[in-house]
């Protein structure tokens, strides 16, 4: 008996020990409050149930916390209702021996948990006023005497600070919460920003549409934590989306597909303009079941928002399967749905104007392959003139050496409207080719002088070609081209008699071509705009393009040129091709 009643005081002792530093560790919150004091107030007064019950003066309620299976549940009753509604009404403690008999008493929680009060003490925790601000109550003691009910009341005493400081660790702890939940959010819309900012500079450095919405989707499904993700654009002539930036393991598989508006979550999401968010497709009409069992790809989840350009839709984007978080599935939620909103807006805007920089820069190419076709046509005039003065020579020419040498140079001349061709074909495909090559300055002189000899001959015009220096480097074709347009310009503007000088000065570090002639010259209101396509002065069947020619592929070479005319003292041309420069332009 002895060891038993030191035992119950060894546990009080303990229990007193709990409650003390229970008490001076209330400040961290009102859980702790609830989960540490209560239940060592059952082990010093040897009882089976306590509870904690504050006043809610707002509500006109007292409320406290049980535990429920593994969560605690809120409980709250109206002040008056039940022996602690009274004790907090009227500011008295109470002692109910035979709560059944009790008309204070509620029987409500017995029938509804099953537990049986057996007795009851129940104090009024006060303020420094008197106020009651809770009220603490015990069930089924073992002993309910006058010294458990002192015990009580001393406790409650010192309650009421504890709860005080507990409503301030209270406020702090939700304050922290909220800073928590405000520094998550930040960081969140940082990420967000993050994200956005990287598709601005993928953007704005990349012209590859596809590449672009390649990254684009990537980052996405990386930022949604998604698996698999989809850019779909709707295309104009057959009102189908096509896939054009996929990421997942069917991405090739896509490509190949077109969808209809209104099929699957997606064409759904593009005929009604409107986002959507599928947590359940199989639940789901809009979801295209037939198309993941094509794929082979189950689709948990789906989120997909249309594109908008200028008022209308021109194709959609589509995330599906967010990964698991902590071995939960994880559901897509309406913050998703408004990053993917913000992509979105880029992605639209992205492929409009990728796609009208493509048709501008298409039409604009065509517009210059335009000008460089009839560019050619104006060059092939020279080549076919020297072939078809060539073929009448040949016809009249009755030595076999010579017939040899005039048909060598003729098919010379056929390599030659080859190369233009060949230009054009290149330009066409969208390249500007220089074809550098190191070649002997006086073959190319000795080759100038054999054709415009030909030229020359009918006006009995005086030619004259010299070279300076052993070789150059340049674009021959192109070389070719320059000196033979500035010297026919000079040829159907000279009269008989007059004369035609060509230099050809190669250095190590440019190649110096000048065209000299003794003609009309050229006033300067038109040496203002004689390098302006379609420009023509002082030639009967000219059309304008031999000088523009001549200015663009010195322009190709990086080099220069100048001229200088006097009115009726003749011309001077100066070309300028230096050996360093670009070899290829886009």
């Amino acid at each position: 008996m002895q060891m038993e009643k030191e035992q119950i005081l060894a546990q009080q002792l303990n229990a007193v020990i709990g409650i003390g530093e229970a008490l001076s560790g209330a400040a961290l919150g009102l859980d702790a409050l609830f989960s540490r004091i209560v239940p060592e107030i059952s082990k010093l007064l040897n009882a089976e149930r306590t509870s904690l019950f504050l006043i809610d003066h707002a509500s006109n309620e007292i409320w406290s916390k049980v535990a429920q299976g593994s969560e605690d549940k809120e409980i709250r009753l109206a002040i008056g209702s039940g022996i602690a509604g009274w004790v907090a009404l009227h500011h008295e403690a109470v002692t109910s021996e035979a709560p059944y008999s009790d008309s204070r008493f509620n029987t409500d929680f017995d029938s509804f948990s099953g537990f049986k009060t057996k007795n009851i003490i129940a104090v009024p925790v006060l303020d420094k006023h008197g106020k009651a601000t809770a009220v603490l109550q015990v069930l089924n003691l073992k002993e309910c005497t006058e010294q458990s009910m002192g015990l009580l009341k001393t406790i409650a005493a010192q309650t009421y600070y504890t709860i005080e400081n507990a409503h301030l660790g209270q406020k702090l702890v939700d304050k922290n919460h909220d800073l928590e939940m405000a520094r998550n959010q930040a960081n969140k819309r940082r990420d967000e920003l993050d994200l956005l900012f990287n598709f601005e500079k993928e953007i704005n450095t990349v012209n590859d549409l596809d590449h672009v919405l390649k990254k684009i989707i990537e980052q996405t499904c990386t930022h949604l934590k998604s698996d698999a993700g989809s850019i779909l654009l709707l295309e104009d002539k057959s009102g189908q989306l096509y896939f054009r930036g996929t990421l997942g393991n069917k991405g090739e598989e896509l490509k190949q597909i077109r969808i209809d508006l209104g099929q699957g979550i997606v064409g759904w999401v593009a005929e009604h303009a409107k986002p959507l968010i599928v947590n359940a497709p199989q639940d789901d009409p809009r979801h295209d079941n037939d198309l993941a069992l094509q794929l082979s790809y189950p689709v948990k989840a789906a989120i997909a928002v249309p594109l908008f350009w200028d008022n209308q839709v021109i194709g959609a984007i589509e995330v599906m399967n967010p990964q698991k978080n902590a071995g939960q599935k994880k559901l897509y939620s309406l913050e998703d749905g408004r990053l993917l909103t913000l992509i979105a807006g880029q992605i639209a805007r992205t492929v409009s104007v990728t796609l009208n920089r493509q048709k501008h820069f298409d039409t604009e190419r065509l517009a210059t392959v335009g000008h460089m076709l009839a560019g050619v046509a104006h060059d092939l005039r020279n080549p076919m003139t020297v072939i078809s003065a060539f073929a009448q020579l040949l016809r009249q020419e009755e030595n076999n050496e010579k017939r040899l040498d005039m048909s060598n140079s003729i098919l010379h001349q056929i390599d030659e409207m080859t190369s233009m061709i060949g230009d054009l074909l290149t330009y066409a495909q969208g390249k500007h080719e220089l074809s550098k090559m190191l070649f002997r300055v006086e073959d190319l002189g000795a080759e100038l002088e054999k054709v415009l000899a030909i030229q020359c001959l009918p006006r009995e015009i005086a030619l004259k070609v010299e070279t300076f220096g052993e070789s150059a480097l340049s674009d021959l074709s192109k070389t070719k081209r320059i000196i033979y347009n500035l010297a026919r310009n000079a040829i159907e503007v000279l009269k008989h008699g007059e004369a035609l000088n060509i230099t050809l000065d190669a250095c190590d570090e440019e190649l110096l071509i000048k065209v000299n002639d003794t003609g009309p010259g050229i006033s300067t209101e038109v040496q203002e705009r004689m390098f302006t396509p379609f420009m023509s002065a002082g030639k009967e069947h000219g059309v304008g393009l031999g000088l523009a020619i001549v200015k663009r592929f010195v322009q190709d070479h990086q080099g220069k040129i100048s001229v200088e005319s006097t009115l009726g003292a003749g011309t001077t041309f100066e070309v300028r091709l230096p050996k360093q420069g670009s070899t290829l332009t886009n």
